[in-house]
């Protein structure tokens, strides 16, 4: 009776250290740097709140073109899903400058970096840029499901220049990010209207 009461207590102490090491892994990759945070409120980054993995997903549309009566339905859904990945890949785009511009925008402020680094995030920017267009033209012409896979892939890379964006903005006193953001509105009021 006492070795079964005993299994009981340690099979409970493994059941608690495991649920506790469960929701310790959960919390820690939960948890954003405040830094990014920041950032996506300062710059509105529309596109990297939306998971596009199954927008590039082929697995409905070929469920729908298998069966005869569903095909028109299958082209209605392929040409609607064209649509969207476009316009979700140009939102990419313009995320993708506007970090840049950013960048360049605390390098203006006196963010410390030195030359070879801005170098570096700028030549990434554009590289970005150029693939995120040629996805653009290839799903444009050749439709949503061709190229999938690599536009999901361009959004993780997007993802890493949000954090070396944020890691410049930490570079900055806490104190000061207000005063950047106030900052980053005027000068984006201003291209605005100059473009206008």
């Amino acid at each position: 009776m006492i070795q079964l009461l005993l299994m009981v207590f340690i099979g409970i102490l493994f059941l608690c250290f495991a649920l506790f090491a469960v929701v310790g892994k959960s919390r820690e990759k939960s948890e954003i740097p405040e830094s990014e945070v920041e950032l996506l409120r300062m710059l509105r980054l529309g596109s990297l709140e939306f998971d596009a993995t199954n927008l590039f997903s082929d697995a409905d549309y070929r469920f729908l073109a298998s069966e005869p009566q569903l095909r028109a339905l299958a082209r209605e859904l392929r040409k609607d899903r064209r649509s969207i990945a476009l316009e979700w890949l140009r939102e990419l785009q313009r995320d993708v400058f506007s970090m840049w511009r950013f960048r360049s925008f605390l390098t203006r402020l006196g963010v410390a970096a030195d030359t070879r680094n801005e170098l570096s995030e700028a030549v990434r920017s554009l590289l970005l840029l150029s693939l995120l267009q040629v996805v653009r033209e290839s799903v444009r012409l050749l439709g949503p499901y061709a190229f999938g896979k690599i536009a999901v892939a361009v959004r993780t890379s997007v993802e890493n220049l949000k954090r070396s964006c944020a890691a410049t903005l930490s570079g900055l006193p806490r104190e000061q990010w207000p005063q950047i953001a106030a900052e980053w509105q005027r000068v984006q009021a201003l291209s605005i209207n100059s473009a206008q």
